[in-house]
C-alpha cells in the first residue's frame, strides 16, 4: 500500500503543498489513534474546518456528539443542495434522484454512528456527487484530479485526499470516523 500511496501522492506534488501531502500520508499509514487525530487536525485546518473540527475530536462526549450532529446536518443539507442545483440531462434525472435518496439514507446511518458500515457507501456517494456536479464520467481518472486542482486548488486538495482513501478500509472505527468527518467537513462548507 505504501508504494501505491506514495505514487498517488507524488502525482499531485506539483499542485499540493508538501506538508499537506505529508499529513495525508501520515494519516493514511498510521494506526496509532493519537497520531491519526493529530494529522486529522492538520488536514481539517487545510480544509478550513477550524474550531468546529477540533470539537469533533473532543474528549467530552457530549461536545463531540453535538459537533458531529451539526456536521452531519450541514453536510447533508449542503451536498443535497449542490446536487439538486446541478443541471443534468433529462436522461440523468433518475440518477440524480437516486443519489439524493442514497444521501438521505447514508446520513441517517452516520447519525447512528455506523461509520464502518457506511464508509464504502460514503466514498461512492461522494464520487458520484462530484461526478454529477462537474459533469465528469469518471472522477477516479487522473485527468479529473488535475482538472479539479487547476480550477479550484482547495477542492482539488480535498479530492486528492478522498482518492487516496482505500475503497475498503480495514481500520479502527475511530480512524474510519475521522476519514468520513474530514470529507464531510469540507463539503459541509463548500
Amino acid at each position: 500500500m505504501e508504494t501505491s500511496l506514495q505514487k498517488n501522492l507524488e502525482k499531485y506534488s506539483d499542485y499540493i503543498e508538501p506538508d499537506v501531502l505529508e499529513s495525508f500520508k501520515n494519516f493514511l499509514t498510521t494506526d496509532e489513534i493519537s497520531k491519526v487525530q493529530e494529522e486529522a487536525k492538520k488536514i481539517g485546518d487545510t480544509f478550513g474546518a477550524g474550531k468546529e473540527f477540533k470539537n469533533l475530536l473532543s474528549s467530552d462526549i457530549n461536545e463531540k456528539n453535538i459537533a458531529e450532529t451539526k456536521l452531519v446536518n450541514s453536510f447533508h443539507n449542503n451536498l443535497k443542495l449542490l446536487v439538486q442545483k446541478t443541471w443534468v440531462e433529462k436522461s440523468d434525472e433518475t440518477i440524480k434522484d437516486q443519489l439524493l435518496n442514497r444521501l438521505d439514507t447514508l446520513c441517517n446511518k452516520i447519525e447512528l454512528k455506523k461509520y464502518s458500515e457506511t464508509y464504502a457507501e460514503t466514498l461512492s456517494v461522494l464520487s458520484e456527487s462530484v461526478a454529477l456536479m462537474f459533469g465528469a464520467t469518471d472522477t477516479s481518472e487522473e485527468d479529473f484530479s488535475e482538472y479539479a486542482l487547476r480550477i479550484d486548488p482547495l477542492f482539488g486538495t480535498f479530492w486528492c485526499f478522498i482518492q487516496c482513501l482505500p475503497k475498503d478500509a480495514q481500520w479502527d472505527s475511530e480512524k474510519i470516523r475521522l476519514s468520513l468527518i474530514l470529507g464531510m467537513s469540507f463539503l459541509a462548507n463548500y
